[in-house]
């Protein structure tokens, strides 16, 4: 909502709504440009949103002259008495011929006020001749705005004189709904040079006295209310920290204080004033073109606006931000256990990582998954998008807390997922669908999340540096092989539940599936490893090629050996025939895997409405699976349906 004065008469642009107020045209918006000619205004905004083009948070006030990027701007961050909390409110805007002093003055509820000025000369901003009034607007949400009463003054010199800039009042009063009325009639002396007159006749209807209430009953801020007694409890929510805060809680950035460094930037331990952060320091994009420092801009704006409304036990904490020319930092909560992959790969760590431990961490990593896919609004959900030990904090307790979302994605529920130019990531936790499409979705997230239970069961990293093939293909051939408890780590097969390493590694796979529609939900994940009861699933363990071969197979007279494929189900082999699968094989009497001597490749299939069909092999045999019979001239091809 916003109080202007425009060209008169005034009117509505085209495309001017949301968060242009209904006051600029979209491609000034677009292009931060300035209004000319008869488009010029100056606006007193009370902005509920952010829009990231050009806002820096979602409760401000701000003073805009001909552009929606404001000159001043103030935001009402005071715990319960901002722009939301529905409360009483009152503002006054002055202006001074002779001070060229422009001056907002807001209270609300009587213990909270907020205060900005910008010196400006009107005559350069505005037509001769203006409109006087209020206008508001909305986007994809919804909000109400009530507006009381108000009152308009303005004062001039006498007219044989030059008169200068006009000095122009906008003034409150508390007063009820049902008073408004009788305060209009008292407010309506006007007394006016006659170059004014034309402005006084056309607005003397918008002349009463001057109570602004905005009563904002947000529907997109549900989310808000059920998290009001957890802010009212916290204190506040996250705030704007200044640069040199900053710099004094980690004394000047020191190395010794440096926590790590990732991808994105440098995260170093602080202390305000007795509660200790993680700083996390962006990379500098200084040195770089305007297009990657507004990409930059756009990303951490994305991660503020995601995390700030995100409230969960196994998430990290976001304290605050800094938005400044000196660098972009996030102000997290300091978990001092650190991140997960130094319990994994650090064998120096004086705590050992028992299989409880490991159990406890897969749980909570699971709740957090389950609450930013969906359990925090019924309208949006959260896309991580960089699920990976490194991005999973531990507290003294061992604890889950989830961080880092930088490649967050906020997205409504329904909608297709927007689709990303760069594919962004850490190699051996992306899934093969999104390199493909460059689109993140729950089932990204599900992947990654997959690849964690398998690295943390057996101690591996997803690469497979250690086993000479991806972590992913080796956990599937011991499960083909019905020994895939094999695959968990030797340090904790002393100490180990069976059946909890069992289903660990089991949903691991599950939730690693190539086609996005093979894998579980997170909820359907976590039913199955928070409930002993709860049916494993059968798993197919097609996951692309992979090269296997048939060794010393043993023929009875006048027999063809029959093999049992994971995949094709009994294959009668043609004598002196050879195939290939794409997991380890077994004869009926013993297991089989040998040096590879011919090779096949397997791909999943592109139409995913058809889920019985799931994979293409290149074979010279005649086949019978568990689903029919299919004949193929050697060299030809065979396709399980």
């Amino acid at each position: 909502m916003a109080f202007f004065l425009s060209y008169f008469p005034s009117v509505i642009p085209a495309n001017s709504g949301g968060g242009n107020l209904g006051l600029f045209s979209k491609g000034i918006s677009d292009y931060n440009g300035s209004a000319t000619g008869d488009e010029r205004l100056v606006a007193i905004e009370f902005d509920t949103h952010c829009n990231d083009a050009w806002d820096h948070s979602s409760n401000h006030i701000g003073i805009d002259l001909n552009s929606i990027v404001s000159v001043a701007s103030k935001d009402t961050d005071f715990p319960g008495r901002n722009l939301s909390s529905g409360l009483l409110m009152k503002a006054r805007v002055t202006y001074h011929n002779d001070t060229m002093l422009l001056s907002v003055d807001l209270q609300i509820a009587d213990d909270a006020s907020y205060h900005i000025s910008k010196n400006v000369d009107l005559r350069d901003v505005l037509p001769e001749t203006v409109a006087v009034g209020f206008s508001a607007a909305t986007g994809s949400f919804a909000e109400l705005h009530q507006l009381l009463s108000w009152s308009f003054n303005s004062s001039g010199p006498e007219v044989s004189k030059k008169p200068p800039p006009p000095r122009t009042e906008v003034a409150s009063a508390a007063a009820a709904p049902d008073r408004a009325h009788e305060g209009n009639e008292a407010h309506k002396q006007l007394h006016l040079p006659p170059q004014t007159l034309a402005l006084v006749l056309v607005s003397g209807l918008l002349v009463l006295v001057l109570l602004l209430l905005i009563a904002c009953n947000f529907r997109k801020v549900s989310r808000w209310c059920q998290q009001k007694h957890a802010r009212e409890k916290q204190g506040c929510g996250p705030r704007r920290y200044e640069y040199c805060e900053l710099v004094k809680a980690t004394n000047n950035f020191d190395q010794q204080r440096k926590l790590g460094t990732g991808g994105s930037g440098e995260v170093y331990r602080g202390d305000d004033m007795g509660r200790l952060l993680a700083v996390k320091k962006l990379i500098s994009i200084g040195n770089t073109d305007a297009e990657a420092q507004l990409l930059r801009r756009k990303e951490f704006q994305t991660e503020v606006n995601i995390i700030s409304r995100l409230r969960h036990r196994n998430l990290v904490r976001l304290f605050g931000w800094c938005d400044s020319r000196k660098g972009l930092l996030l102000v997290y909560e300091l978990i001092p256990g650190g991140s997960l992959d130094k319990y994994l790969y650090n064998t120096d760590s004086e705590r050992s990582f028992s299989w409880n431990d490991r159990y406890r961490v897969i749980i909570g990593l699971g709740k957090a998954l389950g609450y930013l896919h969906g359990e925090h609004s019924g309208t949006t959900y959260v896309v991580h998008g960089d699920i990976k030990p490194s991005n999973i904090m531990l507290d003294e307790g061992l604890n889950t807390k989830l961080g880092d979302f930088g490649l967050a994605r906020l997205i409504d529920q329904g909608t297709e997922p927007p689709r990303t130019q760069t594919v962004m990531g850490t190699p051996g936790y992306i899934e093969p669908e999104f390199e493909k499409t460059g689109k993140r979705c729950k089932e990204s997230d599900v992947y990654s999340f997959g690849i964690v239970l398998l690295e943390m069961v057996t101690g591996h990293g997803p690469l497979g540096l250690r086993l000479s093939q991806p972590l992913r293909t080796w956990v599937w051939e011991m499960y083909a092989q019905n020994r895939v408890l094999d695959a968990a780590s030797a340090t904790l097969r002393s100490e180990r539940n069976d059946q909890q390493t069992e289903r660990v590694l089991i949903v691991g796979l599950w939730c690693t599936q190539a086609a996005r529609s093979e894998r579980p939900t997170i909820a359907q994940a976590m039913g199955v490893l928070e409930h002993t009861h709860a049916q494993l699933p059968v798993l197919r363990p097609c996951h692309g090629q992979v090269t296997v071969a048939v060794g010393s197979l043993v023929e009875s007279p006048g027999q063809s050996p029959i093999i049992a494929s994971p995949i094709l189900g009994e294959l009668a082999l043609v004598p002196s025939q050879i195939y290939t699968d794409t997991a380890p094989v077994s004869t009926t009497s013993r297991q089989l895997y040998s040096n590879a001597i011919t090779t096949a490749e397997a791909s999943t299939i592109s139409n995913r409405s058809s889920v019985g069909s799931y994979t293409t092999c290149s074979a010279s045999m005649t086949a019978t699976t568990s689903l029919g019979v299919h004949q193929a001239p050697i060299g030809g091809n065979m396709q399980a349906n």
